[in-house]
């Protein structure tokens, strides 16, 4: 028995602490827009500028190889590599920096992989933020782009090397896609072209009904809002806050989602009080499944003749749209949870839609799942 209070101590302690935290980055993270912390940034239209140079390139994503010269010498092949230093070398550099499982980090992921972005992962401690701190932005998801330019000149028989380095960092996972889209049309990977307001109203529903009843759900309950954080052990984080972060995070998700996350769904009328939350979720995704994805070419005008539902067949015809980046990413985001099977087996098409999204994005969750671990 007195174990059972020192440790229901210990999580109530646990649990106050965190929240503490958790309310003050909520301020911190409102002290500056995206918008500001964009337009702080002079020199994102330059790197920009040049980031576009580099993806629409003829040689962006293709794998430099050494060169080299085979000869034969007394009967045995040997090799020479040849070095050639350029005058002149531009290079850019793409960071993404995001939490695992964050359905935001996720959505911009799909935006990444489906346009063939190459970038490397930094996984971001979700208590200290240590690897983001020097951005100056409190929230991920993050990417950073690098630009490097170099000019080398020879006087006097003495090498020089001028160096110049020039980074940007875009914020806001539905930003990023708005910023860097008029760059990825022109390389023909298409995003379909739909009228603003619906793409606007979806992508809403996304993050403040679809992200926010899929987090009620994963955290009904203690032991499932543990268990969402059983990813921690797959990551590079400092092993003291991997333990931390184990005995703090459930217990405060779940305070969270069951007030603060529940509220704003009743309140926008996503949610009603006396409805179960599971029976909900299946009916927003299978809302989405009818009304968000199949029913895309509905004419404005009602014509019958003209409400053709769109196929899940992606092609030039019918290229995906970022709602469906975005739907596909948040979804991915709880691959590794029993919900998600639940979802595939209580969502008419969910499934085969997920397989044909997983082939369209070549992303790296898809293929983890696959091998059966992250």
């Amino acid at each position: 028995m007195k174990k059972v209070i020192v440790g229901l101590t210990s999580l109530t302690f646990a649990t106050g602490f965190a929240s503490i935290i958790y309310f003050d980055r909520l301020k911190t993270n409102k002290k500056v827009t995206f918008e500001e912390f964009h337009e702080n940034q002079k020199n994102l239209p330059f790197v920009l500028s040049k980031f576009d140079s580099f993806y629409n390139s003829d040689d962006y994503g293709k794998k430099k190889e050494d060169e080299g010269i085979v000869k034969m010498k007394n009967g045995k092949k040997k090799e020479y590599s040849i070095v050639k230093v350029p005058d002149y070398k531009e290079d850019i550099e793409i960071v993404f920096y995001r939490y695992t499982t964050c359905p935001f980090c996720n959505s911009l992921k799909s935006f990444l992989d489906y346009n063939n972005i190459k970038h490397s992962c930094v996984e971001v401690d979700p208590l200290f933020k240590s690897q983001i701190k020097e951005n100056n932005y409190s929230k991920v998801p993050q990417l950073k782009i690098k630009y490097k330019e170099s000019n080398i000149t020879k006087q006097d028989n003495i090498v020089c090397e001028n160096i110049r380095n020039e980074e940007i960092i875009l914020v806001e996972s539905t930003e990023i896609p708005n910023i860097l889209l008029p760059i990825t049309q022109k390389s023909g990977n298409i995003i379909l072209d739909e009228d603003q307001e619906h793409v606007n109203k979806w992508r809403t529903w996304a993050r403040e009904c679809l992200i926010r009843i899929i987090t009620l759900n994963i955290n009904d309950n203690i032991t499932n809002a543990f268990n969402t954080y059983g990813y921690i052990d797959m990551v590079e984080i400092p092993t003291f806050n991997k333990y931390i972060l184990k005995i703090i995070s459930g217990p405060l998700m779940y305070v969270i989602a069951n007030t603060v996350t529940k509220k704003k769904l009743i309140k926008s009328g996503y949610l009603n009080e006396k409805q179960d939350i599971r029976q909900t979720l299946y009916q927003h995704l299978n809302y989405f499944m009818e009304n968000g994805i199949n029913d895309r070419n509905k004419n404005n005008n009602n014509d019958d003749s003209n409400n053709t539902k769109r196929p899940f067949i992606y092609n030039q015809e019918h290229p995906p749209s970022l709602i469906d980046l975005d739907v596909y990413g948040i979804l991915s985001s709880v691959r590794l949870l029993p919900i998600f099977k639940q979802l595939e087996a209580n969502v008419p098409n969910l499934k085969e839609w997920m397989i044909e999204m997983d082939q369209l994005v070549d992303g790296d969750q898809a293929k983890y799942i696959q091998r059966g671990h992250f």
